[in-house]
């Protein structure tokens, strides 16, 4: 069977990259018949990427997929623009039995978005089913939304067009979702039940390797002047953009040194042992989030703070070994296994890793509860230690510095200077005395369950690894996505 896998860029280091690149190699694993064809923006991985089977897979690099291509269409050609990637898209995915849509539903990309529904509609020759992967949803990102309706309405479409334009709904498709939330929002929308699924990601068997490489790569960042010998290295394995909340693991990395140096009057029992310097694995490569992660280590270094917002090329899903035998770059599991925990503050995920693959490399994680967590104490994972708001004068610290939103308002992953300035005022602030105690009072039950896990982590990481591995095996999912792919019922139904 020939794929036709598309996404605005492949061979990237963005999340759903990864994600992709995760499922291919399980598929390809799985079957050995299968041929892929990718088509987006060809990336700096890409490479990698065909190298895992040059003779099985192709990619078509189609810049105008990439958005860029979008934001410069702005100025006039939109339209122009739809009936280019159509066309392309047509020709290259001609012969694939089936698509792989990847991500559309954030509809970053209306252009894309437009050209896709069209094929959709009329199937390039070949083309027997079109399945759409979906990460995130374009309601969460209210921006997007409104681009894709203004394109829709441009293109002489009806009112209700952008939900068919976003969300094909059609006999020959059929819709994954990674979490039960967004496959439940799929349903409440009027797609038909019969196609849409919740098969979630698949956490990596290697995130339990990460030991062997582990300390080379603290040695490194040591060399490098980003980590000081003796510090307890708080990773955030994620791109430093804003919806991450970069400001709030500052925060916590401040109050844990604080409470570490015996300050806040805790319990002995409940005393950290520190230092922790924050390290966020890359910096991103978008100008408009390179200002906020540029904002962020600016703070860091006036204030002489204990973080490093991007580790400058060290960090690639997995790590490559040159021809000398020597780690060239490392991955996501020699990270968390140099870390002494991880931390995720994030306000807006669609699967969730930085909650999963920590545990998987054999460290605790704390931070922020969103609702993707439900999705993993239903399967037996302990998460009661996330806090769902951090309280400063009885404002949640994210929202600190922002003006008053609708309680159902989407997050944006946009950023306030003025926010953000004064959520950063708090955290360089915060020191052993009166604000520091006002800020324990607060948040007492929320900073002891969190200490609870850190200081005695074993049993919970035990339980957690054992109950990631299980639930969310490749061998146990990528037969479910297989399935999907091939136009099968799926042998495990969980929606």
């Amino acid at each position: 069977m020939r794929i036709g896998w598309v996404h605005y860029s492949v061979g990237s280091q963005g999340g759903v990259e990864t994600m992709i690149h995760r499922s291919v190699r399980g598929l390809l694993d799985a079957d050995a018949g299968l041929r892929i064809h990718f088509v987006g923006r060809a990336g700096p991985l890409l490479p990698d990427w065909l190298a895992m089977a040059p003779d099985r897979m192709s990619c078509a690099d189609v810049p105008e997929m990439g958005l860029a291509a979008w934001a410069e269409a702005q100025a006039g050609g939109r339209l122009e623009l739809v009936e280019k990637l159509a066309a392309r898209l047509a020709r290259e995915l001609a012969g694939c039995e089936t698509v792989v849509v990847e991500n559309a539903s954030v509809g970053a990309h209306p252009a894309f978005n437009l050209a896709i529904a069209r094929l959709v509609e009329t199937p390039p020759a070949g083309v027997v089913r079109f399945v759409f992967r979906v990460h995130d949803m374009v309601f969460h990102r209210l921006a997007n939304y409104e681009a894709v309706k203004a394109l829709v309405a441009e293109a002489g479409l009806s009112a209700t067009g952008a939900r068919r334009v976003l969300y094909p709904d059609l006999p020959h498709t059929t819709h994954i979702a990674v979490n039960r939330s967004d496959a439940f929002t799929l349903f409440c929308a009027g797609l038909d039940r019969t196609r849409i699924r919740y098969i979630p990601n698949a956490v990596e068997e290697a995130l339990a390797q990460g030991e062997r490489l582990a300390g080379e790569l603290r040695a490194r960042m040591e060399s490098r002047g980003w980590v000081r010998p003796g510090e307890k290295l708080l990773v955030y394995g994620v791109r430093a953009v804003p919806r991450k909340n970069l400001t709030e693991a500052l925060l916590l990395t401040r109050l844990l040194n604080l409470l570490s140096s015996g300050q806040g009057g805790i319990p002995h029992a409940l005393q950290p042992e520190g230092p922790f310097r924050l390290i966020v694995a890359i910096a991103p490569e978008e100008a408009k989030f390179r200002r906020y992660s540029d904002t962020l280590q600016e703070f860091v270094d006036r204030n002489n703070f204990e973080a490093k917002l991007g580790l400058e090329n060290l960090i690639t899903p997995q790590a490559k070994i040159g021809p000398d035998g020597k780690a060239q770059t490392y991955g996501v599991a020699e990270l968390y296994a140099a870390g002494a925990a991880a931390v995720t503050t994030s306000v807006l995920e669609g699967f969730g890793f930085g909650f999963l693959e920590p545990w998987c490399a054999g460290r605790v994680v704390i931070g922020r509860r969103l609702p993707v967590v439900d999705d993993f104490i239903r399967e037996g994972l302990r998460m009661e230690h996330f806090y769902r708001r951090l309280a400063v004068d009885n404002r949640d610290f994210r929202v600190l510095g922002e003006p008053p939103t609708p309680l159902f308002a989407p997050v944006s992953n946009e950023f306030s200077e003025t926010g953000m300035t004064e959520r950063l005022e708090f955290v360089r602030t915060l020191d052993g005395g009166s604000r520091l105690g006002h800020f324990l009072t607060e948040n007492r039950w929320a900073v002891e369950r969190m200490l609870e896990a850190l200081v005695r982590p074993s049993r919970l990481v035990k339980l957690n690894r054992e109950r990631a591995f299980d639930a969310y095996s490749p061998k146990r999912l990528t037969p479910r996505l297989l399935a999907a792919l091939r136009g099968q019922s799926d042998p495990t139904p969980e929606f």
